[in-house]
């Protein structure tokens, strides 16, 4: 820990054209002056390395010497706007002061008229999650709530686009005063010793989060603490969160408040389930059994999703047991669900894709387009509450105290919400003006001045009137959550170099083999992935509503992750279709988190009605995220 954060100080100043104050190099580091102060002395113990003057800090000549080569190598980190805007929006939510323009602009070695375009992007990410952006002449800042700030930066970090995806290495020198590799350890073992499963890339936000959220709290930014009963807790997931709680204090000197320790528990709820049970599988051959788990095991890892159940594993092996029957016998099923179905659910049906390939390549079969339709019913029942709960807003619930009161609207809110969002916390009704609530939603039966979150009025007295009020709004504020998360996504990786507009093409192979050209030409994939994407469109059209087409391998084995865009002014046959929009997915093995929370949400987006006219008339990559942006903007303003 102590060479990281002497590195990450090091690497400031060998990039700064002048001497930088301890405030300066304390906001860029995410750390108080003071601290600055105590690096300095670390590093200047056997030589001085880092010069101190009026002027700040500088580096000596052996601090130069001791930089060596590390400027040239940390620009490459910063080669393209992609990844300059992942290190703003992860870093400026984080600073505590404002940072300079031009010692900004040193850092990223760009030009200052870089950072004003990157800035603009920038401006326009945490727009979407509640932050804004200012800018004071020389002087860049950020405003927006601890939990606004927060959850931009763990996006940011959790991104699973290149560019954006986990790299611990830079996750390290950005969190220079946490001990990565012993977190990462830690968290791994208490997750081994629970009673819950968790996958690999859960474990990764749950990381995340603590670095964030140990980050924050060692520089004093602390979520309030909850002021009555806390919801019902899964005793499981309440035993590793309060295990993760103790390892933080006695192993990394952080001590977690019980509001961080509630964020804390509502990040993991929704990425662990409870171990599978044995079954002894005597109602399908064993051999079929196993086949069925590895495979299904292999499309959970594939699509980050948490072990699959046993008993549900039993019933989808009888059913492919029959699958293989009729596919050995040439009788198929002859009601298939057809496209509504897979239009409506575009993953599961993916899913099912994936399984049914491991199936053809273990048992030498071909499965028919109705049998994966039917096994996507089974993935559906699989994993659809998983899936769901992605994006759960949080609610703060306000009452008076009295006799009793804040108890039971608490267990009727957490019963009636079934799922749908998270009670972080109940608080009085006392003092809540000078309360920083920090939840996405306000459930309240006193009238509050002064928050700008949506409120929800309730009586006292739980009414089925009250119960559709606070449902419709979780419902609104679950999808501006997803929406915003879907945006940050495309701004991240639709590629200007990657857009195209067309006056026609005549076929599906032509448009693929034209975006495939320039994805490998900017160094996204190899010169196999348009074959990959040929036999994925074999299996299934990736046409969707008649107007727009989605295409991509099933390999997700890309060099890079990113959206190649298309736009034709004349319609382009796409299976039973003519699209004239099209988006080409160039995935990598870190890609996978965000095609499983983007798929569904992109074609809901792009089937809304008008969005592919408008989208049709743009010809950049700017006025593509423009019109989408202006889509979600008007979906989310009238589900208000």
């Amino acid at each position: 820990m102590t060479a990281q954060r002497n590195r990450a100080l090091l690497d400031v100043l060998g990039r700064a054209s002048r001497p930088l104050s301890g405030e300066e190099l304390g906001s860029l580091l995410h750390v108080s002056s003071r601290t600055v102060r105590n690096y300095v002395r670390e590093l200047n113990v056997d030589e001085e390395l880092v010069s101190t003057s009026h002027h700040g800090y500088g580096l000596t000549a052996a601090g130069r010497t001791a930089v060596g080569t590390a400027p040239k190598e940390r620009s490459r980190g910063y080669d393209t706007p992609q990844r300059r805007l992942g290190y703003l929006c992860r870093t400026l939510p984080q600073s505590n002061e404002p940072v300079g323009f031009h010692e900004l602009a040193d850092h990223l070695c760009v030009s200052e008229s870089t950072l004003e375009s990157d800035l603009s992007r920038v401006r326009d990410v945490l727009r979407e999650h509640d932050v804004v952006l200012r800018r004071d002449h020389d002087r860049v800042w950020v405003d927006g709530s601890e939990r606004s700030r927060r959850r931009v930066v763990r996006q940011m970090l959790q991104q699973a686009g290149h560019d954006m995806s986990p790299d611990w290495d830079a996750v390290a020198r950005e969190f220079p005063t946490v001990d990565l590799p012993a977190l990462r350890r830690a968290v791994s073992a208490a997750i081994t010793h629970s009673e819950v499963e968790m996958n690999e890339y859960a474990l990764s936000d749950i990381v995340i989060h603590l670095v964030v959220t140990m980050d924050r709290t060692q520089t004093g930014h602390v979520i309030p603490e909850s002021g009555g009963p806390v919801p019902p807790r899964d005793p499981a997931v309440e035993e590793l969160v309060r295990t993760l709680a103790s390892t933080l204090e006695h192993d990394f000197g952080t001590v977690l408040a019980e509001s961080e320790i509630n964020s804390l528990y509502a990040a993991a709820a929704v990425r662990t389930i409870g171990r599978p049970s044995v079954d002894d599988g005597s109602l399908v051959g064993s051999a079929m059994l196993q086949l069925v788990t590895e495979s299904m095991e292999w499309v959970a890892g594939h699509y980050l999703l948490g072990p699959p159940d046993r008993s549900t594993l039993l019933k989808l092996a009888v059913h492919v047991d029959n699958v293989v029957a009729r596919a050995r016998s040439g009788v198929a099923l002859s009601h298939p669900l057809g496209s509504a179905f897979r239009n409506s659910h575009p993953l599961v049906h993916e899913m099912a894709l994936s399984f049914a390939e491991r199936l053809e390549q273990a048992l030498g079969i071909e499965v028919s387009a109705s049998e994966v339709d039917y096994l996507s019913l089974h993935m559906g029942m699989l994993y659809m509450t998983f899936l769901n709960q992605r994006d759960l807003p949080t609610i703060t619930l306000v009452v008076p105290r009295y006799h009793g009161l804040e108890t039971a609207l608490t267990e009727q809110l957490t019963e009636a919400l079934g799922g749908k969002a998270v009670l972080e916390r109940t608080i009085s009704a006392m003092d809540t003006t000078d309360l920083e609530i920090t939840s996405d939603l306000v459930v309240t039966c006193t009238p509050l001045e002064g928050l700008s979150l949506p409120i929800v009025m309730i009586s006292p007295l739980w009414s089925h009137g009250d119960v559709d009020r606070i449902l419709m709004a979780a419902h609104s504020e679950r999808e501006r959550l997803t929406r915003q998360r879907l945006m940050t996504s495309l701004r991240t990786l639709i590629d200007a170099s990657l857009f195209l507009h067309v006056t026609s093409v005549d076929t599906k192979q032509e448009a693929l083999a034209m975006m495939c050209a320039r994805l490998q030409e900017h160094g996204y994939v190899d010169e196999d992935f348009l074959d990959d994407c040929m036999d994925r469109e074999r299996r299934s059209p990736t046409s969707f509503g008649g107007a727009f087409a989605i295409p991509h391998s099933m390999r997700m084995d890309a060099k890079a992750t990113g959206i190649s865009v298309l736009i034709s002014d004349q319609g382009i046959p796409w299976g039973p279709s003519s699209v004239r929009v099209v988006l080409l997915f160039a995935l990598s093995e870190t890609g996978r988190r965000t095609f499983r929370d983007g798929l569904d949400e992109i074609i809901r987006l792009l089937g809304e009605p008008g969005t592919v006219e408008a989208l049709s008339e743009t010809t950049s990559a700017d006025g593509f995220l423009s019109v989408l942006n202006q889509q979600v903007e008007h979906k989310v303003a009238g589900l208000a």
